[in-house]
């Protein structure tokens, strides 16, 4: 099932990129949202501030980055 996928991404990231994310399952960001939005609700994990850098490749803007980190 996707939702619980998704969570053991996030989980064995720590903190992760909606866009990655994305991209990994192959699925639109806002249907990325979605599912998100449903870990959110149960308190598993939350956005961060738009500004956050990803400590990835430093491609992107942080403005334009939309990252989750999950909560233990």
């Amino acid at each position: 099932m996707i939702l619980t996928e998704v969570r053991d991404y996030i989980r064995s990231r720590g903190q992760v990129a909606l866009r990655d994310l994305a991209l990994h399952f192959d699925m639109e960001e806002q249907a990325m949202r979605g599912v998100l939005e449903h870990w959110e609700r149960k308190g598993r994990i939350r956005r961060l501030p738009k500004g956050t850098s990803c400590a990835g490749c430093s491609a992107c803007s942080p403005e334009d980055i939309e990252i989750v980190k999950w909560l233990d």
